[in-house]
């Protein structure tokens, strides 16, 4: 499989990075933060987050869980999967993991393999409970050693998982905890949930924010001659620096696709500008990708290669050469992948044509394990245009929801069950209870 490929180079960023580390000093002492790290998509929020964490993780444990994309959404608590796998793996983390395990079957929503669902249970417990074992479990683990989770793009997070965040925000006050989240603002409409969420977190005194903005000419300059392993004539930053706006991620696709040259014509928009990258790669690496852009966060290798259907070797030669591109890496195991930046698996998906991408959606719905996230199958068999299949799968995800305390996010499953309820079979009424128990 191919090896993990490095990032670009970290420029500029200093008064952050200093003021990041200072926030990080603080927590280590016992001083909790919530550290918000906003901007626009590509201007380096993980990457600056990444740059200050790598080599921490002798001296803190370290969480990173993402949001799915909306209309991806899994289960509710989808990041928490992620970190919580995570703490369960470290030596500190794994004994107090396994004994709440033990205690609470159920409760904790942790990775299986491939899959970002929480455990199914049938507890019933409360939210409040469980919002309540996190922080216990949080706070005995901090004792031990410092903690960071990192949740990467909530302005995708479910209701669940803003409603986690508002409690851990407000029920540490002693503790080596630092809660990193990272928001797009271009995503935050004016009447974007999250937008109430960030104002009443920004009350608390526990809470500091910074908004990262594009890089200046001198550092993407800095930034374009590290990548290209020599410095650009001032005219070629000027271009780029122009056509990207500072932003260092647009300003690497440029770079990547000659933008420096004069004669380079680009498209206007940035999902243009990253297409052009996928139209150079061979079909079966296009195939990959595609497939890759509906999975969500990540995709495990299994699934990848059942979806595809591509035979070993040429899936392994189209691996190798969307991570050569840098618009796929592996993760740390080998075991699933992701893109390079989610900018480049929506501008993917957006590209596909409707029939293309519901034969997709029916690929993933026909090679999924049954057991997988109800609310995976019910968004590919929804794709498909299977409504009578995506019912039920719905059905199954709102009891799932409902078992975590996740009340809003079973509301919304069930909601989209109503309008899909005359798809369904007799059998599927009569199993959810009918309509009026919905």
């Amino acid at each position: 499989m191919p090896g993990t490929t490095q990032p670009p180079p970290l420029v500029g960023r200093h008064t952050e990075r200093q003021w990041f580390e200072d926030a990080l000093e603080k927590v280590a002492a016992g001083n909790p933060r919530v550290i918000v790290v906003a901007g626009e998509a590509g201007v380096g929020k993980s990457h600056l987050i990444h740059d200050v964490t790598t080599g921490r993780s002798d001296e803190w444990v370290v969480g990173v869980g993402h949001c799915l994309e909306e209309g991806q959404h899994d289960l509710p608590y989808s990041p928490l999967a992620g970190i919580l796998t995570t703490i369960a793996r470290h030596p500190q983390g794994g004994p107090l993991v396994a004994e709440l395990q033990a205690a609470a079957p159920g409760l904790l929503p942790l990775e299986s393999a491939g899959a970002h669902a929480p455990i199914d249970t049938t507890s019933g417990l409360s939210q409040l409970r469980f919002f309540d074992s996190l922080v216990k479990l949080f706070g005995e683990l901090s004792a031990l050693q410092p903690l960071l989770i990192v949740i990467e793009d909530v302005h995708w997070a479910d209701p669940a998982t803003r409603a986690f965040v508002s409690y851990l925000a407000r029920n540490v006050v002693s503790d080596p905890i630092a809660v990193v989240l990272t928001v797009r603002t271009d995503e935050l409409h004016r009447k974007h949930p999250l937008r109430t969420t960030l104002a009443e977190l920004g009350r608390l005194p526990t809470v500091s924010r910074r908004d990262l903005a594009p890089l200046d000419t001198n550092e993407l300059s800095e930034l374009l001659a590290r990548l290209a392993g020599a410095p650009l004539p001032v005219a070629a930053v000027r271009r780029i620096a122009d056509r990207s706006g500072g932003n260092p991620f647009y300003a690497e696709q440029l770079l990547a696709l000659g933008g420096a040259d004069s004669e380079m014509q680009t498209s206007g928009g940035l999902s243009d500008l990253l297409l052009q990258r996928v139209d150079k790669v061979a079909p079966a690496s296009r195939r990959v990708l595609e497939v890759a852009s509906l999975s969500g966060a990540q995709i495990d290798h299994q699934l990848l290669a059942a979806v595809t259907g591509l035979p070993d070797h040429e899936l392994a030669d189209a691996l190798r050469e969307v991570t050569d591109a840098r618009l796929f890496e592996p993760d740390a195991s080998g075991s699933c992948y992701h893109f390079q930046h989610a900018l480049v698996a929506e501008a993917i998906a957006a590209d596909l044509l409707p029939s293309d991408r519901r034969a997709l959606h029916a690929r993933y719905a026909a090679v999924l394990d049954p057991e997988s996230s109800p609310a995976t199958r019910a968004r590919h068999l929804l794709g498909a245009g299977d409504n009578s299949g995506a019912l039920e799968a719905t059905l199954a995800a709102g009891t799932a929801a409902m078992a975590v305390g996740a009340f809003d996010d079973a509301l919304a499953h069930w909601a989209r069950a109503l309008e899909l309820w005359d798809e369904g079979t007799a059998d599927v009424h009569a199993t959810a209870g009918g309509r009026g128990a919905v």
